[in-house]
């Protein structure tokens, strides 16, 4: 467990598992295809800070992982990543918007995970997690099943030098090795980011080989 001791270092902020499913629409009671999910989440109206949130299809990696964003969010630049992660073990993809305050993160690993052993990854994951830094708030761990992927999700706050940030972290699985994200924002202005993060889990999906090769324009 080197690498998540490693991990768990560079994310934090100087950061009974209950199963559940976010792959019924409430709405229509039914699984929702690709297409049908983008005219969902296009559909939403979310607003923060007064303003409304609008996404845009995001393809993270070059091993091909997509998920919705708002659309106001951009790559990191480099010398923000090394402020604000300063590990050499930062994540490899950072969106953030435009003051930095919130982001969300990707980052693949070399550790071999199937769907069944997300939870319990996750559980010694929290362990190393409170050992780093005193968690301020814990709120929960849980294992969801989305559209497109199984995956464990904690949640949790954490102290910063300017204030408190509320920290989600995703484990999934992603051609057999896990991957995690992670969305950081403010503690304080949760509520109003918390349909984000809703839309980034459910959206969050593996494309096809053919969809892969598509949206990176290779031929």
């Amino acid at each position: 467990m080197k690498y998540m001791d490693e991990y768990v270092i560079s994310q934090m902020y100087g950061t009974q598992s209950e199963k559940s499913s976010l792959s019924i629409d409430q709405q229509t009671g039914e699984r929702l295809s690709a297409a049908e999910m983008e005219d969902f989440i296009q559909e939403q109206t979310i607003i923060v800070n007064e303003q409304p949130i609008h996404f845009t299809k995001v393809e993270l990696l070059d091993q091909g992982i997509e998920c919705f964003l708002p659309d106001h969010f951009v790559i990191m630049p480099p010398e923000e990543a090394r402020l604000k992660y300063p590990s050499e073990q930062r994540p490899t993809v950072i969106y953030c918007n435009l003051d930095g305050t919130v982001d969300f993160t990707l980052d693949p690993s070399e550790m071999e995970a199937e769907d069944g052993e997300l939870e319990q990854i996750a559980k010694q994951l929290s362990v190393m997690i409170r050992d780093v830094q005193p968690i301020r708030s814990w709120k929960g761990m849980e294992t969801l099943v989305t559209e497109h992927m199984t995956m464990t999700i904690m949640r949790f706050v954490t102290s910063a030098i300017d204030g408190h940030i509320y920290n989600e972290m995703m484990l999934f699985n992603h051609k057999g090795k896990m991957h995690i994200g992670t969305f950081h924002c403010e503690a304080e202005k949760l509520e109003q980011w918390k349909p984000v993060t809703e839309i980034i889990i459910r959206s969050l999906r593996p494309l096809t080989e053919k969809e892969h090769i598509y949206e990176s324009g290779l031929s």
